[in-house]
């Protein structure tokens, strides 16, 4: 077992009770939908000088909406599109020799 360093008054563990164990690591768990990153300064998201040292990011397209269908606008990466992309697994491709068609 390594060595523990111990702390300034020389106590090397703390007994808790099993509750109050629990709540102390409850307290560590971030909250639902909170970013554990924050930037602040130049890097802070609405900063002024942000593009000259941040990496250019998803920027609006020339279009606006108004120039795209609905069909445009709506349209998404199905999955099959999505696990090409990620895994670089075609299921497009049938184990025969055939294509495969997405239908659903």
């Amino acid at each position: 077992m390594p060595e523990l360093t111990p702390w300034r008054d020389g106590t090397t563990h703390v007994l808790f009770h099993p509750f109050d164990f629990l709540a102390r690591l409850a307290s560590l768990v971030p909250k639902p939908r909170v970013n554990l990153t924050r930037f602040h300064g130049l890097f802070a998201p609405h900063a002024k000088e942000r593009s000259l040292v941040a990496p250019a990011g998803r920027r609006k397209r020339a279009s606006t909406e108004a120039d795209r269908t609905f069909e445009q606008r709506r349209a998404a990466m199905s999955w099959a599109q999505r696990l090409a992309r990620v895994f670089s697994i075609d299921v497009t491709n049938c184990p025969c020799g055939g294509t495969l068609r997405i239908i659903a």
